[in-house]
């Protein structure tokens, strides 16, 4: 045996083959996701700046709509105030118009008050300077009075102005004494007294 095992090359025993391993994934490299991750945040906050960008886009068209209802209200309150304005010196001039004109009949009325004490105290000095059984001369009391009636030149009375004199003085004697002569002279002529 020892022969016949002899002459006969040494084989070695091969190893009975296993089932093979499936092939391994080739291993990504630590870059590749930290790339990935850093393109997910990029691509997010992309995102984030675009809803922005919209959002402020419409913050941006609401106070343009706001700022141009603003300036509608001020031209609006600017021609409404224009307008109060004129209607203010409108009334303003109305008003000094009317009181240059009460002030003008004041004084009108003033100064005809003026000359009918003056025309009362001439007829009293006249009433009293005649004798008793004399008659007025009615021509020259209608003459008095029309020229007492005639409009006078009109000046603004100052407030240091003196008052006429019948004003000032009144009657030296009972009115009713006074006129009951001349009136019971011009009853018995029969001349009927003029109205101004």
């Amino acid at each position: 045996m020892n022969d016949r095992n002899r002459g006969l090359p040494k084989v070695t025993p091969m190893p009975m083959p296993t089932n093979p391993r499936p092939p391994e994934p080739p291993r990504r490299n630590n870059s590749e996701a930290v790339y990935a991750e850093e393109a997910l945040r990029v691509a997010q906050r992309h995102l984030d700046q675009v809803d922005e960008i919209d959002r402020l886009g419409r913050e941006l068209d609401e106070w343009r709509r706001r700022a141009m209802m603003g300036e509608a209200e001020v031209k609006r309150l600017e021609k409404r105030a224009a307008d109060l304005e004129g209607a203010l010196e409108r009334q303003q001039d109305k008003l000094m118009t009317e009181r240059d004109g009460y002030r003008n009949r004041l004084n009108n009325l003033v100064s005809q008050f003026h000359s009918a004490g003056a025309i009362i105290l001439k007829c009293l000095d006249a009433a009293n300077t005649e004798t008793s059984g004399g008659q007025v001369n009615l021509g020259t009391l209608a003459a008095e009075i029309d020229r007492a009636i005639e409009p006078p030149v009109e000046r603004e009375p100052e407030p240091g102005d003196p008052l006429p004199s019948v004003v000032a003085r009144g009657p030296a004697l009972e009115p009713d004494a006074l006129l009951r002569e001349p009136v019971a002279e011009w009853l018995k002529t029969g001349v009927e007294r003029k109205g101004p």
